[in-house]
């Protein structure tokens, strides 16, 4: 009788680390993806923003020069 009970608890146990172990991956799917975007975007502004500028610059010099 006990025996039985103690497999079904090792099923269980089994099945809730396994679910853990999967909403860990999604978590972190999620997680990372929602962070890859974010730093995406940071990336894509900051270097947008120094093209801007270096592109300005050489504008400036150019008139500068003529």
């Amino acid at each position: 009788m006990s025996r039985r009970i103690c497999e079904r608890l090792d099923r269980r146990y089994l099945f809730c680390k396994k679910v853990e172990i999967l909403l860990g991956e999604i978590r972190a799917i999620v997680l990372g993806e929602i962070r890859a975007i974010v730093l995406g975007k940071i990336r894509a502004i900051v270097l947008g923003e120094i093209r801007a500028s270096q592109s300005s610059k050489s504008y400036n010099n150019k008139i500068e020069k003529s």
